[in-house]
């Protein structure tokens, strides 16, 4: 047998096996690839900002953001329709004084549960708009999600 009559047979059976068993090696690749994001994540963050300064790479997210805006135009409209008054109310109430510098964004302080840089206000209360709390983006989602 010929190595390129090798490779042929080989990359045959392993396109065999690859559709054989694609749900268990695309469950495998994710906790793979989750497990490479936690112990270099400082790197992953690092090649996410290099990249996203090539000015065709913020083109093509901008397109793909536009392109998708345009394809749910009733998604969206439904959605924020759908929004609690009071919960509308209250993220206009914090917006606005972020906007209008009364208030600081939140970037500027540290997660009120793990001390790491917050990205967002958290309402826990609407009937309060303006007690907020600022957390970073895993301590809310953990929050929102976990119940």
């Amino acid at each position: 047998m010929t190595p390129e009559e090798r490779r042929e047979k080989t990359r045959a059976y392993n396109a065999q096996y690859k559709a054989k068993n694609r749900e268990r090696i695309n469950e495998q690749n994710k906790l793979d690839m989750r497990e490479y994001y936690k112990q270099n994540k400082e790197q992953v963050l690092a090649a996410q900002r290099e990249r996203y300064q090539d000015p065709e790479v913020r083109e093509r997210h901008k397109r793909t953001g536009q392109v998708w805006k345009q394809a749910n135009k009733d998604r969206i409209r439904q959605y924020q329709r759908d929004i609690d008054p009071l919960k509308k109310r209250a993220r206009w109430m914090v917006d606005n004084r972020v906007r209008q510098n009364h208030w600081p964004p939140a970037r500027f302080f540290l997660c009120s549960r793990c001390d790491s840089h917050a990205q967002s206000y958290h309402h826990p209360d609407y009937n309060h708009p303006t007690w907020v709390e600022p957390l970073c983006a895993t301590c809310h989602n953990r929050h929102h999600f976990s119940k």
